[in-house]
């Protein structure tokens, strides 16, 4: 797509002053700098642009000193004090300066909100305990990565697909980008999961379900964390200390001679083990105990921008019932494997992680 149709891929314009200067700027991330009163015209003044990219930190700059993507943040989310706030690219491409793709936040909020942030941190200082310890450690990896050919104005497709690519990238174990860098694969349909479509479709036509409250399992989902909870499907499933009604789409809809055997055996890494109305989790890791009576899951959430994207499960059988038993949440992966191997009963040489010193 040619720059000019860029330019004019947009719904909404906004003014604002930003560093003396005065900007009309449109949602898809172009600015328009008037000119000053009485003062001679600058080659940037008076039109629509994208800005100029910066080959040095990859960002795109106007007159040479001013950053587009805080003019923009500025516009549209009003103004913070820079030394304080940075305004975040969700997809990581600074050029990309539509009004979607940025949010201002803290250090902290940069570190632990956005899960492609979070593991390009962890990455650079090691772990995010580490950032937090110091969190200036992490400038001189700022502009480490001199590849930037990838990065370019977008449309609100590509932006969309982009972002998509960059959650689905973060969730993936530590690792570089494709490549070494991000490349054009972060702009293609990389698929979906047809398994969260299924069950989509059968929870937006699902009836809610009335109370149960015979033999101890309740409904609402309000009530203290250590009760049981009828859980959304099948009926024989409940769950423990879990807040929002949750489907188990591989427990078994029956109670048979080995129960818990039959439920182990529809595991597989990938898997969807949990869904609720805010997303799911798929299974990384699962083991069972040496007397066949309880296993555990170990697996990541699907949802955007989750601050705890991994999960541990425990489940077993009681009074006819299997029981789904959230066994805590973490900002690591790396911590959600050290308590998956603790509970187990197995030695952790990994050393300490975020997930030791944050509830």
């Amino acid at each position: 797509m040619e720059t000019l149709n860029l330019l004019n891929d947009y719904q909404e314009v906004k003014e604002c002053d930003f560093k003396g200067e005065h900007y009309s700027v449109r949602d898809n991330g172009a600015v328009f700098r008037h000119a000053r009163p009485g003062k001679r015209v600058r080659k940037d003044d008076e039109r629509w642009t994208f800005g100029v990219p910066n080959d040095t930190n990859g960002y795109m700059f106007i007159g040479g000193i001013v950053r587009v993507h805080q003019i923009v943040a500025t516009a549209y989310f009003g103004e913070r004090d820079t030394k304080v706030y940075v305004v975040d690219h969700k997809d990581s491409n600074r050029r990309n300066n539509r009004v979607e793709n940025l949010h201002w936040l803290t250090r902290l909020q940069n570190a632990l909100n956005n899960p492609a942030t979070r593991k390009k941190i962890i990455m650079c200082c090691g772990s995010i305990e580490a950032f937090l310890n110091n969190p200036a450690m992490l400038r001189r990896f700022a502009d480490q990565n001199p590849n930037f050919s990838w990065m370019r104005s977008v449309s609100r497709e590509e932006g969309r697909q982009a972002l998509k690519n960059m959650n689905e990238w973060a969730h993936r174990p530590i690792d570089e980008p494709k490549g070494g860098s991000m490349g054009e694969w972060i702009y293609k349909s990389l698929g979906y999961n047809p398994q969260m479509e299924i069950m989509k479709k059968q929870m937006s036509l699902r009836r809610p379900q009335q109370s149960r409250l015979s033999e101890g399992i309740v409904s609402n989902p309000l009530i203290e964390k250590n009760e049981f909870v009828a859980a959304k499907s099948p009926n024989i499933a409940v769950q423990k200390k879990w807040i929002t009604p949750t489907d188990f789409p591989l427990c078994p809809s029956e109670i048979t001679e080995t129960p818990l055997l039959d439920y182990y055996a529809q595991l597989s890494n990938g898997k969807l083990i949990t869904m609720n109305v805010y997303g799911g989790t798929t299974i990384l890791e699962y083991a069972m105990n040496k007397d066949n009576n309880y296993f555990w899951v170990f697996s990541k959430r699907t949802e955007q921008h989750p601050i705890k994207a991994w999960v541990l499960m425990g489940v077993y059988v009681k009074n006819g019932r299997f029981v789904h038993e959230n066994l805590g949440s973490f900002f690591e992966e790396i911590g959600g494997y050290k308590y998956f191997t603790l509970a187990q009963g197995k030695e952790w040489n990994g050393g300490d992680c975020l997930d030791d010193y944050v509830s």
